[in-house]
């Protein structure tokens, strides 16, 4: 409540200086959106509260500030825009630019790294309306002597019909004016006030706390305070007023003074309570003057949460004199109540006599100096308020310190502080007023320029561009900031920019290359925010580039960093195509999954920029139609998606192509990083879809044409570097006759669609003779059956080979231990195609023979059928059957039983030939 008392005195004031100033700064205010009464309404005053009014230095917490607008009718206003600002080193903290509904924007002030004894001023703005509040930073002396009381108290009436005690702040001070903690305090009251305390000395803050009540005498009188600290003493006055019922409700009235001029307005005071004593709030108090001596900071005011309103009386005019009587009324729950009391007006004659600064010459950048301002017409021991502000300040570019005081002695000093405002001022105009009158002094301050301290890079932006020509972006903006010797950023200032380099036509700002050959040098003038600015633009060479700033007054000089030139599109050679799995388990099942993997590097080997669109066609099943590339780690990259579906080509082989907008790949031969027509390239036509997996293209097989180049023979490189394969598919006579950076450069792979049941086949020895190979005079008896099969097929050659079915045909005449190899391949009879990749061997045999898996087991990653090899040892039979199985990545197991014996064929058999 002390604090809310003293914040209230403060807006008090501010609301005297702009009802003098015809509502602050002199227009109508600031509309804004809302308003206690549902519409748009304008601010006419800003109420700041502070949780406290001192921070301790060697303790420091931060100060709520509340903010309140209201308008002209003393109504809340919400959506207010409303900027907190605090000088003398104070840090606040906003989590809002705007009222709330309540009218209600809160901030925090916290003393910052500054730990000296000062008085932060903490000004909230909305439009031309502003509101200030001062907050002290203090330091603890507890065992220092006392040397004053100070003596606040959080209302200065009580209703004698509805009386509510008054709490009573006692701040105990030094000779220089730093609180004092542990000091004794006693607090007493006359006239039948009744203190309750309940310590004996001063916190650690200075402050000691108690309350006082009017007691049994409901008579109306004055209660004198008084608090004692050793043989220093303070006082303070509380009023006990009658309050006029009507029916449920009470009205109390108080002014703060009894004499009002217009340096000294009057804090009109109301307290609204029901018959129960309890306080209504959000009603609206009138104000009026039965003469017309006085006027009101505003005619109306709405109580707040205790039940309470005030607004500031001023004389009707500076010469006024007389009494007159304030006038307060309200209704509550239908019932009007009113009160008045009287008062004296003064005429006011103050003058500003002198006001001077006491420089001899210019203020130096970032100076102080000591503003002096003596009046005229004062009156001992009437205090009058003075407020100043000056052109620079309101920019934030100086600070006035104290923003308004209140003087009784005629006199009253400021501390003006530049804050870079000579940068862009060569003088500043400081004005100070006399609160509640028109009259003003002016005083000119010579400011002086600050130094040139710093020149720094900023930022290079983007921090890479590509080739002149690539189609990406080639131009980047480069910025530097001139500093002063505060560190803070100085502008008017002229920086001299040069590259480091112009190889392969790199411009700056368009500007070419110097007669001489050497990098052209462009001179800027630092902005506002003390910055220059350069566009690079790249030329044909990918190299770091830096940009070489000189201030020039001081011959400051640094350079840019982080800024390259990258090649950009991916080249052919570069650019490569893996699969996760060759040969998925997808020529039975739907939706068995492959992805597949493009890494994408420019001609230097350098990564791609980010979202590089690489695009992706399938002669079969289901692909993701496009990636885009990422950067990991530094990397470029993309993974798609595939899943197995129809169609499903016979030979269960299907094609994928990826391809994506980049260029030829081509032997630089004298390193100026560009094709020259003397220098060997890769001329590809147009990107197709080969059915058989090849690199030419097949109008038989049904290829599939996907992007188109030109209508010329292709060139022929001789560089083995450039030679091409199935993983480059181009269309011959599709070709340009040159090198070029605009065409498709692509990818393809053959993946395996296998089945999931096997057909397993023995090897036919080398010489064709009717013997299994690595088995030493096994024989197969004339029931086997012998396949030929396609091992290889590029749409234009076509190759095959014969096996010997597993299980067709016994084996005979085997040793009594050996192995067994034999090649794994799904059921494919069109193309000898191998298991998915992950299938398991296994084996089992008859009583009297032991077997085991010696290779082959797990199918590998592959696009070629693998053989499996099994060890076996007849133990105590000659004969019987060993079971070879086969299992695949999804569960479906292919059994082959093969009869075995050590004897030789029955004279009836024969042996198996090709």
């Amino acid at each position: 409540m002390m604090v809310r008392k003293k914040i209230a005195a403060a807006w008090l004031l501010l609301a005297a200086m702009l009802q003098a100033c015809g509502g602050g700064g002199g227009d109508a205010g600031t509309p804004v959106v809302g308003g206690g009464g549902g519409g748009a309404s304008t601010v006419a005053a800003l109420r700041l509260d502070l949780s406290s009014a001192t921070i301790i230095n060697t303790a420091p917490a931060a100060v709520t500030v509340t903010v309140t607008a209201v308008d002209a009718n003393n109504q809340v206003v919400s959506d207010a825009p409303v900027v907190v600002t605090a000088d003398s080193g104070g840090v606040v903290t906003s989590t809002a630019s705007a009222t709330d509904t309540s009218g209600v924007l809160t901030s925090s002030v916290g003393m910052g790294a500054d730990t000296t004894v000062r008085t932060i001023t903490v000004t909230a703005t909305s439009g031309k309306i502003t509101g200030a509040a001062r907050i002290s930073v203090v330091s603890t002396s507890g065992g220092t002597t006392v040397s004053a009381l100070r003596v606040e108290l959080s209302s200065v009436a009580i209703a004698n019909q509805a009386p509510t005690p008054v709490t009573v702040t006692v701040t105990a001070v030094d000779s220089n004016n730093q609180v004092v903690s542990g000091a004794p305090v006693v607090v007493t009251a006359d006239n039948g006030g009744v203190v309750t305390s309940t310590a004996s000395s001063t916190s650690t803050s200075g402050t000691f706390i108690s309350t006082v009540s009017m007691g049994a005498d409901a008579s109306t009188r004055t209660i004198t305070v008084t608090a004692t600290s050793g043989n220093v003493t303070g006082t303070a006055k509380i009023s006990v007023v009658e309050s006029v019922s009507g029916g449920a409700a009470s009205l109390a009235l108080a002014l703060s003074a009894q004499t009002v001029t217009a340096s000294n307005p009057v804090t009109v005071s109301v307290t609204l309570q029901d018959a129960s004593g309890n306080a209504v709030p959000s009603a609206v108090v009138s104000f009026s003057t039965t003469l017309g001596l006085g006027t009101f900071s505003s005619s109306t005011a709405l109580t707040d949460s205790t039940g309470k309103a005030s607004v500031l009386l001023y004389p009707v005019s500076t010469t006024a004199t007389g009494a007159d009587y304030v006038v307060a009324s309200a209704t509550v729950s239908g019932t009007a109540l009113t009160k008045s009391l009287g008062f004296q007006t003064s005429a006011t004659s103050v003058g500003i006599q002198t006001f001077t600064s006491g420089l001899t010459g210019a203020l130096s950048a970032y100076g102080q100096a000591t503003l002096n301002v003596s009046l005229s017409g004062t009156t001992a021991g009437t205090p009058v308020g003075l407020s100043i502000q000056s052109l620079c300040a309101n920019k934030g570019k100086a600070t006035i310190t104290p923003a308004s005081v209140t003087t009784s002695s005629g006199s009253a000093s400021f501390t003006y502080k530049d804050v870079q405002c000579g940068a862009t001022d060569t003088t500043d105009t400081v004005t100070v007023t006399v609160v509640g009158t028109s009259t003003s002094g002016s005083l000119t301050i010579p400011l002086s320029q600050p130094s040139a301290g710093s020149l720094g890079f900023v930022s290079a932006s983007p921090q890479t561009i590509y080739l002149k020509g690539s189609g990406l972006g080639e131009t980047s903006v480069v910025t530097f900031v001139v500093n002063d010797q505060a560190g803070n950023p100085l502008p008017g200032q002229s920086v001299a920019l040069q590259p480091t380099t112009t190889v392969g036509g790199l411009t700056m700002d368009a500007l070419g290359v110097n007669t001489d050959g050497s990098a052209p040098t462009e001179t800027k003038i630092s902005d506002s925010n003390g910055q220059v600015a350069v566009r690079v633009s790249s030329g044909t060479v990918p190299t770091p580039v830096r940009i070489k700033a000189t201030l020039t007054s001081a011959g400051i000089s640094t350079v840019s960093s982080n800024l390259s030139i990258a090649v950009g599109l991916p080249s052919q050679l570069n650019f490569s195509l893996s699969q996760q799995t060759i040969n998925i388990e997808g020529m039975n099942h739907d939706g068995t999954t492959n992805t597949y993997t493009v890494i994408a590097s420019d001609r230097m080997g350098n990564p791609v920029p980010a979202n590089t669109t690489v695009n992706f066609v399938a002669e079969g099943g289901q692909v993701q139609s496009q990636g885009f590339t990422t950067i990991t780690n530094g990397l470029a990259g993309t993974t798609v998606n595939f899943q197995s579906a129809d169609p499903r080509p016979v030979d269960g082989r299907i094609t994928v192509v990826a391809y994506a907008l980049g260029e030829e790949s081509f032997i630089d031969m004298n390193g100026d990083n560009k094709w020259d027509s003397i220098e060997d390239y890769q001329d590809l036509g147009a990107v197709f879809l080969s059915r058989k997996f090849s690199q030419a293209y097949n109008a038989g097989q049904s290829d599939q044409f996907i992007k188109g180049a030109g209508t010329i023979a292709c060139h022929s490189p001789s560089s083995s570097l450039l030679a091409v394969n199935a993983s480059i598919p181009f269309q011959a006579g599709t070709c340009d006759g040159t090198w070029s950076n605009a065409g498709y450069v692509r990818r393809a792979a053959e993946t395996v669609l296998s089945t999931s049941g096997s057909r397993l086949m023995w090897f036919r020895d080398a010489t064709s003779t009717p013997v299994v190979a690595n088995v030493s005079g096994g024989l197969l008896d004339d029931g086997c059956q012998a396949q030929s099969i396609v091992v290889a097929d590029d749409g234009f050659t076509t190759s095959s080979a014969t096996y010997y079915r597993m299980a067709s045909g016994s084996l005979y005449k085997l040793p009594a231990a050996g192995s067994l190899t034999f090649l794994v391949s799904d059921e494919n009879n069109n193309r000898l195609n191998p298991m998915p990749a992950g299938t398991t061997v296994t084996v089992s045999a008859t009583d009297g023979i032991t077997t085991s898996v010696s290779g082959g087991s797990p199918v590998a990653n592959t696009s070629t059928a693998t053989a499996a090899a099994i060890s076996y040892k007849f133990t105590t039979a000659s004969s019987g059957t060993i079971y070879i199985s086969t299992t695949s990545p999804l569960g479906l197991t292919t059994t082959f039983p093969v009869a075995v014996s050590t004897s030789a064929a029955p004279p009836s058999g024969t042996a198996c030939s090709l």
